[in-house]
């Protein structure tokens, strides 16, 4: 994702990342505001970036509204780590597997810039008071092997997908209630090595957007397997 959109194809696999509502200790830029980046998409994706105090780079938050419930954009996100791994993702091994947690390893291929390597943890909760879902993620480098010859380790991902069921005002009195399921994507990271920040900026934003529209589509394509059964 360095130099190219598609080093990073999932939200386990991006070069990117959040600070994940304080799941991974104090809040990176937590007291900055954020700022939009343009308008809506065609999707409803809106995206937006903040600073992170000591960085050069910026945390992303990327927020869509849809029509697949949440467990279908859960199924999205997670069976996704094992089914649609990214083209640029050289090797990813498996180091456990669980019902509510995968820690593995992925080799990524960069071009311009040395490859890439890190072990990553993503694991999910559900929050019984609200009922939202989250899915946070973040580097455990000392949980998997040693940087591989040749690679350069990425120090920090972290990151949170966040799924909430959000009420749909009716357009008349006798129309029945309806509901959206809204996710919310936040991420940050730092690629390692002597990249120039602003040679990663554009590729860290357009990747974003491109996680936020991969997981929209295999949520879509969940509900609609789930609906014909």
């Amino acid at each position: 994702m360095i130099c190219n959109r598609r080093i990073a194809g999932s939200c386990a696999a991006v070069v990117i990342s959040a600070a994940a509502l304080g799941l991974f200790g104090p809040s990176a830029a937590a007291e900055e505001p954020w700022q939009p980046l343009g308008h809506a998409d065609r999707e409803g994706v809106t995206l937006e970036r903040r600073t992170v105090p000591g960085s050069k780079f910026y945390e992303y938050r990327a927020q869509a509204l849809t029509s697949a419930p949440p467990e279908a954009v859960l199924h999205g996100i997670w069976s996704g780590v094992t089914e649609q791994i990214p083209a640029a993702i050289k090797q990813r091994k498996v180091l456990s597997a669980g019902a509510a947690e995968i820690l593995f390893y992925d080799q990524l291929k960069t071009p311009v810039v040395s490859d890439r390597d890190y072990t990553l943890r993503i694991w999910w909760k559900r929050h019984e008071d609200s009922g939202a879902i989250e899915v946070p993620f973040g580097t455990v480098n000392h949980l998997g092997p040693p940087p591989a010859p040749g690679y350069v380790r990425i120090p920090t991902i972290r990151g949170d997908w966040i799924i909430t069921s959000e009420p749909v005002t009716p357009k008349s009195a006798t129309a029945p209630a309806q509901k959206l399921t809204k996710i919310t994507y936040l991420c940050y990271s730092e690629p390692g090595g002597s990249i120039p920040a602003f040679m990663a900026r554009g590729a860290q934003q357009d990747e974003v957007l491109f996680d936020i529209h991969r997981i929209l589509a295999r949520a879509k394509d969940q509900a609609q397997q789930s609906s014909a059964h």
